[in-house]
């Protein structure tokens, strides 16, 4: 899940936390794992080499990797 906007609800931006939330309420257990992943902070621009990371993470997922954190930031100043 890719958000442009971070939150201070605890820990997840506000579309993934609409989107996990509906899942859990209609899918229970059988709902996808997913991750957050914020974007766009600051002004900060994502760039196709961004997309391709997260689009391998995730296939690597897929294929039995681990999930490692829930919520990631995109090209953000640490």
């Amino acid at each position: 899940m890719l958000d442009r906007s971070d939150s201070c609800n605890g820990g997840f931006a506000p579309v993934y936390s609409d989107v996990a939330t509906a899942f859990q309420t209609h899918l229970g257990p059988k709902a996808p794992k997913m991750i957050n992943y914020v974007y766009g902070l600051g002004g900060r621009e994502i760039s196709l080499e961004h997309l391709r990371d997260v689009y391998e993470k995730l296939e690597s997922i897929k294929n039995g990797g681990k999930a490692g954190e829930t919520l990631e930031y995109i090209n953000v100043r640490k």
